[in-house]
């Protein structure tokens, strides 16, 4: 059998008490989460309704804000939350 996993790379990002998540858009709804990106890895074989994840998280600060940077297909806007709005 072989095995295939979509890897995920998130980020937990805090600046002046606030985490930076996602807006972005699912088939049911609009949903916060952190800011990521997919790897897919390419094993030849495909599974229908099985997916395995294996989630890197990275603790960083952020340097400059880009706001002419194009957003990832299906995030809707980044957002700024303090702890308690979390």
């Amino acid at each position: 059998m072989t095995w295939r996993a979509s890897v995920t790379v998130a980020a937990s990002v805090e600046d002046n008490d606030k985490f930076l998540l996602v807006e972005a858009q699912t088939e049911a709804m609009a949903i916060f989460n952190q800011p990521a990106c997919h790897l897919q890895a390419e094993t030849g074989w495909r599974f229908v309704k099985v997916i395995t994840f294996l989630r890197f998280a990275f603790c960083g600060q952020v340097q400059q804000h880009l706001p002419e940077q194009a957003l990832d297909e299906g995030i809707i806007t980044p957002h700024w939350m303090t702890r308690d709005t979390l």
